[in-house]
């Protein structure tokens, strides 16, 4: 019977050629235009068309990219990563977005919400949202946020940019851990997904503007 000593090395998509991809997002008064690089995922939801998402009238999961990294056939996915991307629609009742000062509000009160509907839940799968804050990717304001996920600290990554009074671009980043399965040999996929994930989110490029109207 053979022995395997070590940490396993499973296959990742580190190495796969990156590809540019530009979505223009439709809002009610601006069109939000999201560039960013990746590769060919392992597995895909795609709510876009031709490049285009009309964010007034679709209201599923935009776009979300799975890669996973994956060891001997009897061994499966040690972890994945996931980059997923859609759009918020502002409650009537709030306040409009008109800046990311009021999108940090109305983020405060989701997370409120949120802590309060899983704070009764077991602690190896709550999810704790974090308080969010002014930040910017890659020199681009925008609103971030933690979530953890159980004890996972990094259980995932979230990102909202402005793109009219009723709308908002959120781009989350989370890791699917199995390394907790039984009989699972420990592996080095975590920091290399981790890695990973920092190598896509760098891609990411995010503007903003106005609608022209058609001249009558």
């Amino acid at each position: 019977m053979p022995i395997f000593a070590g940490q396993a090395h499973p296959n990742g998509p580190e190495n796969r050629p990156f590809a540019e991809r530009t979505i223009a997002i439709q809002g009610k008064t601006r069109i939000c235009t999201l560039t960013f690089g990746h590769p060919k995922p392992d597995d895909i939801v795609d709510w876009t068309s031709n490049g285009h998402y009309d964010a007034t009238r679709a209201h599923a999961t935009m776009l979300d990219l799975t890669y996973e990294y994956r060891g001997h056939f009897w061994q499966g996915v040690f972890g994945s990563v996931v980059l997923s991307m859609r759009t918020n629609v502002r409650k009537p009742d709030s306040p409009p977005w008109n800046d990311l000062q009021s999108i940090l509000e109305g983020v405060r009160i989701q997370r409120l919400a949120h802590n309060r509907a899983t704070k009764n839940n077991h602690p190896d799968g709550r999810q704790e949202w974090l308080e969010p804050i002014l930040s910017k990717l890659n020199g681009i304001p925008c609103i971030k946020q933690y979530v953890y996920w159980g004890n996972d600290p990094k259980g995932e990554w979230l990102y909202y940019f402005p793109i009219d009074e009723d709308h908002v671009l959120e781009l989350s980043i989370w890791l699917v851990d199995n390394g907790n399965r039984p009989g699972l040999t420990q592996s080095d996929w975590r920091p290399r997904a981790e890695a990973f994930a920092n190598h896509l989110l760098s891609t990411v490029r995010v503007s903003v503007e106005a609608i022209t109207p058609h001249p009558y």
